[in-house]
């Protein structure tokens, strides 16, 4: 009888640690895609989290503890940053800001420029105007480091 108990502990156990990895692998797997899709769909006016957890057809806490457990951070905070991000990229392509804020899912260019100030702590105007001065001030180092990099040393070995 202690034999059979034992054997059926074991048994317990491993069905208890193969659904445990079975779990763990899914919520890693919920946490890539929704990042992904994050990363696919931001220039979505609509994206949210809500969006989102229908896209994967799961509930909207689920999919927030899911992504906060695995980054550290809020999947709203990711939406927003990955946004912003693209936004500074796209700020001194000659782009209006009208353009850039429609362009990264914001349908009101002062909502943009909120969230910009909020995130970075200056407007996207004064952004694009550091960044310019940083750009003409770094030309020189920025065309040589260019030439550098295009012409590598064994050309002249």
């Amino acid at each position: 009888w202690m034999r059979l108990q034992e054997c059926i502990d074991q048994i317990t156990q491993a069905i208890h640690t193969v659904r445990e990895k079975d779990a763990a692998g899914k919520t890693q797997s919920l946490y890539k895609k929704a990042k992904k899709y994050v990363d696919e769909h931001y220039m979505d006016e609509n994206l949210s989290v809500g969006m989102i957890a229908e896209e994967f057809g799961v509930h909207i806490v689920h999919i927030s503890r899911v992504f906060k457990e695995m980054s550290g951070d809020n999947l709203s905070n990711y939406i927003q940053q990955g946004r912003l991000k693209k936004a500074k990229e796209l700020i001194g392509s000659g782009q209006t800001m009208e353009k850039i804020a429609r362009a990264v899912g914001y349908n009101n260019v002062r909502t943009f420029i909120r969230a910009f100030k909020k995130s970075e702590g200056i407007t996207p105007g004064k952004y694009k105007e550091n960044k310019n001065q940083w750009l003409k001030s770094h030309s020189k180092s920025i065309f040589w480091m260019k030439w550098v990099y295009e012409n590598p040393l064994e050309m002249y070995v």
